[in-house]
């Protein structure tokens, strides 16, 4: 499921486009591991709300960015936002 966010923040999509990339474009569905069902945009909404108020969501944002940067990648990771 943070792979769907990562791959959100990346591309500024919202909770449905980001459902249907998932589902259409095969590279999305490669950086997910070619997973056999996608989860809809009600359950990566839930999920990001649960981050975000559990207060866990910069944590894990942080220690993404912190592997990103170790790798020497230069991709940036955002934090989430309410929707």
């Amino acid at each position: 499921m943070m792979k769907m966010l990562v791959l959100q923040s990346w591309h500024g999509l919202s909770d449905p486009e980001l459902e249907r990339q998932a589902i259409d474009c095969i590279s999305f569905r490669k950086f997910l591991g070619f997973p056999e069902r996608i989860p809809d945009r009600c359950t990566v909404w839930a999920f990001r709300e649960r981050l975000i108020d559990t207060g866990k969501d910069g944590i894990i944002w942080e220690e993404l960015q912190r592997q990103i940067n170790a790798k020497g990648l230069k991709k940036a990771l955002y934090k989430m936002q309410h929707s």
